[in-house]
């Protein structure tokens, strides 16, 4: 029996696509396409300079599926000049999830055109 098997982890495109559009104006501090990792690092809305946020994505299946994406919000809160960890945001998590969902759906159907 000479049977060989090459196990690689393919995430879906437009999810991967749809998860880097979405979060673009965040500044990347890794993208992992085999593996299905997106981190960005810390970024500060200037309009909210006391509290900073940092996105881990990660796209869990080839298949464009809702529960294919998997969106980690890190909160952090500045006071005396010290950044410390918050809760996590579930809302902006779903919020989030739900943006790439719609532009991974949006991609897939121009990509059929």
């Amino acid at each position: 029996n000479n049977t060989s098997t090459t196990i690689a982890m393919t995430v879906n495109p437009f999810l991967w696509k749809g998860a880097l559009e979405t979060i673009d104006f965040m500044p990347l501090s890794s993208a992992d396409q085999v593996g299905g990792t997106i981190i960005t690092d810390w970024y500060i809305n200037k309009n909210i300079k006391n509290q900073r946020i940092k996105i881990t994505a990660l796209i869990k299946t080839n298949e464009l599926r809702s529960d294919g994406i998997e969106i980690k919000v890190h909160l952090q809160k500045k006071e005396n000049g010290i950044w410390s960890d918050t809760m996590t945001n579930e809302k902006l998590e779903s919020k989030i999830e739900e943006q790439i969902l719609n532009e991974a759906r949006i991609l897939r159907i121009n990509s059929l055109k």
